[in-house]
């Protein structure tokens, strides 16, 4: 079978493989389409520990049965989601829900291979069947935004009237859409992108904000005042010091973006401020489901964000992805 296989930094290339054998309680599938998630773009760069090389990736995906389950509950060519992050299911976090935070979690694409690939294995009870009206260009969708989901459940009751926005790649476009339905009225988002810009304002942003200006803070606060919500998806040490800066005081600051490690900035507005700091992390079952329903209900507003190419131009698509991304939101590769 083709695979796109990363094989050294800056480098993924289509290699034949083995159609791989579903070991027990696995199925076979084959892929329908696969998106490239930023920590794929991270692991083509060799900033991502976890990926390493040679190594099949792509965790955000949909497929076809390719036989019955065993159990016949699923037919050979049932269109299926798949929900790529796993716990152990022996341990206490997976016994309370909370499979993102196990130990022993696997996440298909990094720990195992990935959907890079005309065909991939998982795990029979890790298959969603989908609805008709939800296309394979859609599917991808399903494990991003499952993080989104997972970040409402952060989200301050009553909800803020107003949130910012760090950063409008993926994560950070479809945490606006969970903002919205949340209730959270406006919302200003920041980016160095300005066609990212132009995309969160479709998606429900009331305003954006470029973020290479040095005169972003001051921006951010004359457009929406001091921010009682900070959601960064980036991760950055300057975008954790930046939302530190601008939080309105007893704000909730949110993390989800995880590119560096460090900090910066004026840590004393935590305390003098009594800001909270959460981070979100992955996203559980019951969060997953819930994606596939949001889905469900609007196709239209996910499809529109999706560019599909050939598995074979992957390593043009991860270098454009890398240099000059523009206003793609999203690209799924299609063996």
């Amino acid at each position: 079978m083709k695979s796109l296989v990363y094989v050294a930094n800056h480098r993924v290339e289509i290699q034949e493989r083995p159609v791989p054998d579903p070991g027990p309680g696995e199925v076979l599938l084959k892929v329908a389409s696969a998106g490239i998630c930023g920590s794929d773009v991270d692991g083509f760069l060799g900033r991502s520990r976890k990926r390493i090389p040679p190594l099949v990736m792509g965790h955000e995906f949909s497929g076809t049965l390719v036989q019955d389950t065993d159990d016949g509950s699923l037919k050979a060519g049932q269109r299926v989601s798949v929900l790529p992050l796993r716990g152990c299911g022996a341990c206490g976090y997976c016994a309370s829900g909370r499979t993102n935070m196990c130990p022993g979690r696997v996440l298909i694409g990094m720990d195992v291979p990935g959907a890079f690939a005309e065909y991939v294995t998982a795990p029979r009870d890790a298959l969603y069947p989908l609805p008709d009206k939800v296309s394979a260009a859609e599917a991808v969708f399903a494990e991003p935004l499952a993080n989104g989901i997972h970040l409402s459940r952060l989200l301050p009751s009553p909800i803020s009237e107003s949130a910012l926005v760090l950063g409008t790649g993926t994560i950070g476009l479809l945490a606006i859409a969970v903002l919205k339905r949340a209730g959270v009225r406006t919302i200003v988002a920041t980016d160095t992108n300005a066609a990212r810009l132009g995309v969160a304002r479709e998606m429900g942003a009331a305003a954006g904000v470029l973020a290479s200006r040095p005169e972003t803070a001051s921006t951010i606060e004359e457009t929406i005042g001091k921010a009682p919500l900070i959601i960064d998806c980036i991760g950055r040490a300057e975008t954790r010091a930046l939302g530190i800066e601008v939080a309105a005081p007893g704000g909730l600051v949110i993390w989800i973006g995880q590119y560096d490690g460090e900090m910066a900035g004026e840590a004393r507005d935590v305390t003098t401020k009594e800001l909270t700091i959460r981070g979100s992390y992955g996203y559980t079952t019951d969060d997953f489901e819930q994606s596939l329903m949001m889905i469900g209900d609007e196709p239209a507003t996910f499809r529109r964000l999706v560019m599909l190419e050939p598995l074979e131009k992957g390593q043009q698509i991860f270098e454009m992805l890398v240099s000059k991304p523009g206003a793609t939101v999203k690209v799924a590769l299609v063996p």
